[in-house]
């Protein structure tokens, strides 16, 4: 493996929790946005971002065999995950569920009986269960990061390692070690 792909795959890899992080960081502070009960544009642009933090999520893997470099981030991205799906936890029973406007579980200053007769759209109904599967996949990547470190694969060793077991297929190397 060269220089240049080793490189690469760290990069690959902090790019995608950098984008996780940001995800993250947004939803934790979605209770302070300005939310419109007639619209559903602030939804559906957080949906969006959900789907490029679910892409981000999968260029994660490429640094495992390095992560002890990115453990740390690893940490951060998991604690903020966890913080912005206990504030999020309530919206599956009251929009999913029960069709109530998500505005009206975020929004602090709206009045109750202004919202009163909405309906959650189709967008607020599948919102919260996406986002709360996306910071799920989060939580188990950073849960990866933090297991006994991968050793990183050679294409010239005839021995490679799986499971932290050197396994040799080779009439040259008959022992497993």
């Amino acid at each position: 493996m060269s220089i240049a792909e080793i490189v690469l795959r760290i990069g690959a890899s902090l790019g995608g929790w950098l984008i996780f992080v940001a995800h993250a960081l947004m939803l934790s502070v979605l209770h302070r946005a300005d939310c419109d009960p007639f619209s559903d544009t602030l939804w559906r642009g957080t949906l969006f971002f959900a789907l490029l933090s679910a892409l981000g999520l999968s260029l994660v893997p490429q640094g495992l065999p390095w992560r002890d470099s990115l453990r740390w981030l690893a940490l951060a991205a998991g604690a903020l995950a966890v913080y912005a799906s206990v504030q999020l936890l309530p919206a599956i029973p009251a929009s999913a569920a029960g069709g109530a406007p998500l505005c009206q579980l975020f929004a602090t200053d709206a009045s109750p009986v202004a919202g009163a007769p909405l309906r959650a759209s189709a967008v607020e109904r599948v919102w919260s269960p996406i986002q709360l599967a996306v910071l799920a996949a989060g939580v188990w990547q950073a849960a990866r990061y933090w297991r006994a470190p991968a050793q990183p694969v050679s294409d010239d060793d005839p021995c490679p390692r799986v499971a932290e077991i050197r396994v040799c297929a080779t009439a040259a190397h008959p022992e497993v070690s």
